[in-house]
């Protein structure tokens, strides 16, 4: 070895260059690593808690199972967050909801934002039936769950909305998103002038 490289790599030398390469390579290993919190989405809290049948994936398959598993996720962060932009993305141009319509749906949503913090739903759900056949590829889901939240000014959380067995009918366009829903309610915020469930 070289003159030059011995004193390049002198035992007084040696340690801290070690010490760059060692963390140049941490650095770009967290950089590219799935889940690392460069690229992790918003967490859901822990109140939140969601389950989907897994006979859903043997009718749809891995890829649509995780798409399905994934519209439920993007509403409830956007429900934590209080991000009504965000949740409105996930109902179609066409929702009905009895005679109502995406429109009704926001200001639900706008009335519920406003008198409520630290949101949070449960679901369990079921997939009744899955159609990509006519053009039109629309799963229809069974879900029985409960939405929560702490009115503000208060301490302690109540049910905002509640249902059991609802059907939620979603249609496939550039993602998966909110055509209507069906069934018996539950107990709900607004149950005086509120005869429909904003989402769940």
């Amino acid at each position: 070895m070289s003159k030059r490289m011995q004193r390049r790599w002198s035992t007084k030398s040696f340690p801290s260059e070690l010490a760059k390469l060692v963390l140049l390579s941490l650095a770009s290993a967290l950089m590219i690593l799935p889940g690392s919190s460069c690229s992790e989405e918003p967490k859901l809290s822990e109140a939140h808690s969601m389950t989907l049948g897994p006979s859903a994936k043997e009718k749809v398959g891995e890829e649509t199972y995780q798409e399905l598993v994934r519209f439920f996720h993007d509403a409830e962060r956007a429900i934590e967050a209080g991000n009504l932009e965000e949740l409105m993305t996930l109902y179609s141009e066409k929702y009905t909801n009895l005679d109502e319509d995406k429109e009704f749906a926001k200001g639900v949503w706008e009335q519920i934002f406003a008198n409520f913090d630290d949101l949070s739903s449960s679901h369990s759900i079921e997939l009744l039936t899955y159609d990509d056949s006519s053009g039109q590829t629309v799963a229809v889901l069974e879900c029985t769950g409960l939405l929560m939240g702490t009115p503000k000014g208060a301490e302690l959380p109540v049910a905002v909305d509640s249902w059991d067995k609802q059907w939620h009918v979603l249609i496939k366009e550039d993602r998966w998103r909110l055509f209507g829903n069906s069934g018996e309610s539950g107990k709900r915020f607004g149950a005086g002038d509120q005869l429909t469930h904003p989402l769940f």
